[in-house]
């Protein structure tokens, strides 16, 4: 997500600043735009460097992507340690703490409560026994992209994108 050169990684910024700024709040935000899955394109960095918030640390290889899959009350975070061949799934409920308001940023508590690996695109899979509560707010959501920034952890803003079956 961070394969970038110095001019489109300073058009990104940009672009994000003024998603950020133009949404901030409004009541913009469309519930029923969330149900998908999304992939990480890009991270920026929150508090000391700090990138994506994980209980399970991986390899950041160039070629692993991550996802999030969400529906309208549960999360699921998708890391690949070694490509789709070998990934990490953790999974929880996802509760919205401004109930009934459509106004950005809408903040959320995702409750993990387990995960499992999977080996070889599935074949081979075990449990992980994971559990923590994550915080974040969407800042932006559109139908092809969403923003999230992490509180609980560095405070990374990160732009995701709607993976399309």
């Amino acid at each position: 997500p961070n394969d970038y050169n110095v001019q489109e990684w300073e058009r990104i910024e940009s672009l994000i600043d003024n998603i950020v700024i133009l949404s901030r709040g409004t009541n913009s935000w469309d519930q029923n735009l969330l149900p998908g899955t999304w992939r990480v394109a890009y991270i920026r960095s929150g508090e000391g460097g700090g990138g994506l918030d994980r209980r399970i640390p991986f390899p950041e290889f160039s070629f692993n992507q991550s996802y999030q899959r969400f529906t309208l009350d549960t999360v699921t975070n998708i890391g690949e340690v070694l490509g789709p061949n070998v990934r990490v799934e953790v999974k929880g409920s996802l509760r919205e703490e401004n109930i009934g308001s459509n106004q950005v940023p809408k903040r959320f508590r995702a409750l993990i409560t387990g995960g499992e690996s999977e080996l070889c695109a599935g074949t081979l899979s075990f449990k992980l026994p994971i559990e923590g509560t994550g915080v974040f707010d969407g800042v932006f959501l559109g139908e092809e992209i969403r923003i999230g920034q992490n509180l609980n952890g560095s405070g990374a803003l990160v732009v995701q994108v709607r993976v399309v079956a």
